[in-house]
């Protein structure tokens, strides 16, 4: 027997527990930035091999060739930067120890260009899409505003795994403070007890956004002691000098090559761990394919073990749905959405307008459905925000109004 769900009785029902959630947070993934303009995976990678050496090029030729033989069909630059990083563990950085013709301190500089690289890359694209498609900017202003507007008796939690800077650019532009772990002023450095579960709740105000890059950002950077072998991660603002500074700090994957350096992810997936264990709320999840199985135990664990805990994700394809449906099936806790399906209570059924709907209600429901095409629209950030702060698809193409 066939299944089917309601988009406005749903839809309805999403934006009654957005209004009165005990604790409400947010983890977004690589397609919240490709909505704002950014480029995805493949073509971030296209991109950042294009602007290495061709010897260095050779390197990463190897390096494809070991992913592909372990099964991974289309390397990444992300794969590319987890396998040259075991290569740095393995070698210990040293010139005479190699793996796959590569040595230690080949590997050491391939890390640092890939790095400098995604970050030209990177940079180039945030300041084009800030220039070319403003609307799409000024969306994450308007989500940040409408955050800011919800309940204040909770800490208003953000989780993202992208590197660009439009999230704090966004925040600094509506004059909202928010907060990530760094202190200081001259170089801001991570301090991993700020964001300590008790610390985070009780000592920083809770009209505070908290801010917690997991993967890294294009505004950190190691920095060596020049006293001793110990080093320090720092964030700059996007137009400070670095020429002092030594890697930019990113963390596609788990995989350790240097515990200090990775602190700041460390700290950051127990504070989501934490997050996820702790009392009622909702996390929406946008932009997040659930592709990285490490990322997924955190979340089903979290499910597991808080039956207080509603999660719901918001898929931009329909086979990303389907591809995880019977991981997401075990738990009555999560609900999904893409824009053909819906798995709720662990039941995935199709979305169908009730034909006895009233017309008032077909009428307010262009900001999350596609009459055209009869799908969902949300799994789409700009969709998502237009939804949330109740703004209708055919207008808001034409609004202009600042907040």
């Amino acid at each position: 027997m066939s299944i089917y769900y309601d988009p406005i009785r749903d839809m309805n029902e999403f934006k009654n527990q957005l209004s009165f959630p005990k604790k409400l947070g947010f983890l977004f993934g690589a397609g919240t930035s490709m909505a704002l303009g950014m480029p995805g995976i493949f073509r971030l990678s296209e991109s950042v091999i294009t602007k290495v050496s061709e010897t260095q090029k050779n390197y990463i030729n190897q390096i494809e060739e070991e992913l592909i033989s372990e099964g991974i069909t289309k390397p990444t630059v992300e794969h590319i930067l987890n396998k040259i990083r075991l290569i740095r563990q393995i070698t210990r950085d040293m010139e005479s120890k190699s793996y796959v013709n590569i040595n230690g301190n080949n590997a050491k500089q391939l890390d640092k260009d890939i790095c400098d690289s995604i970050y030209s890359v990177l940079s180039e694209a945030e300041e084009s899409a800030i220039s070319n498609t403003p609307e799409k900017i000024y969306t994450t202003e308007r989500f940040f505003s409408w955050y800011n507007k919800t309940s204040q008796e909770y800490c208003k939690e953000i989780f993202t795994f992208n590197y660009d800077m439009i999230f704090e650019r966004s925040l600094e532009n509506l004059m909202l403070p928010y907060f990530d772990g760094f202190v200081g002023a001259f170089e801001p450095f991570f301090c991993p007890e700020s964001v300590e579960k008790a610390i985070v709740r009780e000592d920083i105000p809770l009209s505070w956004t908290r801010l917690w890059k997991l993967h890294g950002s294009l505004g950190w950077f190691w920095k060596n002691s020049i006293t001793s072998s110990a080093g320090k991660v720092v964030r700059l603002g996007v137009q400070s000098k670095r020429d002092h500074l030594n890697e930019l700090v990113i963390y596609p994957s788990r995989e350790k090559y240097d515990s200090s350096r990775k602190q700041p992810f460390v700290t950051y997936f127990d504070r989501l761990k934490n997050y996820l264990k702790e009392g009622e709320g909702i996390l929406i999840i946008s932009g997040y394919s659930f592709g990285d199985e490490h990322i997924n135990d955190v979340i089903f664990e979290g499910l597991r073990k808080n039956n207080r805990l509603h999660i719901i994700a918001l898929f931009y394809d329909n086979p990303e749905l389907i591809s995880i449906e019977n991981e997401i099936r075990q738990f009555l806790n999560i609900s999904v959405y893409s824009p053909k399906y819906a798995i709720i209570s662990g039941k995935r059924g199709e979305w169908k307008i009730n034909p006895e709907a009233k017309e008032h209600e077909k009428d307010e429901i262009s900001s999350y459905w596609d009459m055209v095409h009869d799908e969902l629209i949300i799994g789409d950030f700009l969709k998502f925000v237009d939804f949330i702060t109740g703004v209708r698809k055919d207008l808001a193409s034409t609004s202009g109004d600042k907040l």
